[in-house]
């Protein structure tokens, strides 16, 4: 063998080196870009999340459009603190569906509501989110008396029947309980309230989504 074979041998074989290391590469790029966008991304009630960082801040985004009564089309982002999957805030009598563009959001002040410092940051983050979606929001309290002090709307779903009710009230858990016209979300003694709208949220958007899709 005369040492140009040799050479031509040796080169061949540092090519075929150099070839097999960058496909290992490459598939380890593809590998882990397909681990981040796992971790990153995921489907919960039909629904397909991106979890995203603003700084320190991590937050949960899905996205949806529709088209208004102005044929516009619109687009609402719906951001969560806290990773949907996690949430583990009950639903009974599902789907919870708003039919009229008017919604009253009542509080029960007399359940010591206030007692939970986040009730009134969860509340407005609920009355964004309704106004944002092009409902039309009104304040209440469930209370005659309470309300009358406070000269404030007196609404409850008993007084309004037939007007699409949100009562908000502490009680023994936490939960979200639908019916026709009127929703109850309920905070426990643990006072997590804010967990409780965004569980709202997620049911609300993820039911009217299936309702359109006709698989409600």
């Amino acid at each position: 063998m005369t040492s140009s074979t040799k050479n031509e041998r040796k080169i061949e074989h540092e090519l075929a080196w150099i070839v097999g290391f960058a496909l290992v590469l490459v598939l380890i790029f593809l590998g882990t870009q397909q681990i981040i966008k796992w971790s990153t991304q995921f489907d919960y009630e039909g629904l397909h999340f991106t979890k995203t960082k603003f700084d320190k801040l991590v937050l949960y985004h899905y996205y949806y459009t529709w088209t208004d009564a102005q044929d516009r089309t619109l687009r609402y982002n719906l951001y969560l603190r806290n990773d949907p999957r996690q949430n583990t805030v009950p639903v009974e009598n599902r789907p919870l569906i708003l039919e009229t563009r008017g919604v009253y959001i009542a509080l029960n002040l007399s359940s010591d509501l206030e007692g939970c410092s986040d009730s009134n940051l969860a509340v407005g983050d609920l009355a964004l989110f309704l106004k944002h979606n092009q409902f039309s929001v009104t304040s209440g309290i469930t209370d005659k008396a309470l309300a009358n002090e406070l000269n404030q709307e007196h609404v409850n779903c008993a007084r309004r029947p037939g007007s699409e009710v949100i009562e908000i009230a502490r009680g023994e858990e936490t939960i979200i309980s639908g019916d026709k016209f009127c929703t109850k979300i309920t905070v426990g003694p643990d006072c997590d309230i804010a967990n409780a709208v965004e569980k709202f949220k997620i049911i609300t958007v993820a039911d009217a989504r299936n309702r359109a899709q006709g698989l409600l």
